[in-house]
């Protein structure tokens, strides 16, 4: 599986070396800002004010720049049970293990959304210590047991080997881990061609 793994990281540095060829990487970290400060305005720091309509606005920002699919609306129904999990995803008194059993993995928190609308939100709470889930590429990896070979007992077994290689993926290509995510979807083909 290393064989693998250096595959899709030669796959993905040479986007990142096109990418900084061009302006294209400096677009790409201030729209990143533009989603960070929306985030800690909106939902960080205004979650009892937060209104359905900011909340998509958020989602909609993000995936404009990640281009990439984001289910959000049955967590729309329950607006206040998506708000009690917003506060508890932002509150350092719980622990980030307690986040992912009851955010990500489990159909406890955040109603209706896929894995991804639970991780983004995860990843702009700590950017530097959660990724974003890409269900395609995790699929793929899955499929020809990619994680199986790793012995991670954790709360969330499946959410947390993805995480520690983009974290370890974004460590070894010196960037950060929401330039990883587009990363992997914009070269979704190429790595698609190697299983």
């Amino acid at each position: 599986m290393d064989n693998l793994y250096h595959q899709m990281k030669d796959i993905l540095k040479m986007e990142l070396r096109n990418i900084k060829s061009t302006n294209e990487y400096d677009d790409l970290v201030l729209n990143y800002s533009e989603i960070v400060k929306y985030f800690d305005k909106n939902i960080r720091n205004n979650i009892d004010g937060l209104t359905k309509q900011e909340f998509i606005n958020f989602f909609q920002l993000v995936k404009t720049y990640r281009k990439g699919r984001i289910q959000i609306q049955p967590s729309l129904r329950d607006f206040e049970n998506t708000k009690y999990y917003l506060k508890k995803l932002v509150d350092e008194n719980i622990s980030d293990e307690w986040k992912l059993e009851n955010i990500v993995t489990s159909n406890k928190g955040i109603k209706g959304m896929q894995k991804t609308g639970p991780t983004i939100l995860l990843h702009f709470y700590k950017p530097y210590k959660f990724s974003i889930w890409n269900t395609v590429i995790k699929g793929k990896l899955d499929e020809v047991g990619y994680f199986n070979e790793l012995d991670y007992i954790r709360t969330s077994p499946t959410y947390y080997p993805w995480n520690e290689m983009q974290k370890k993926l974004a460590e070894e290509l010196q960037t950060n881990l929401w330039i990883i995510e587009i990363l992997w979807t914009r070269c979704k083909g190429e790595i698609y061609d190697l299983f």
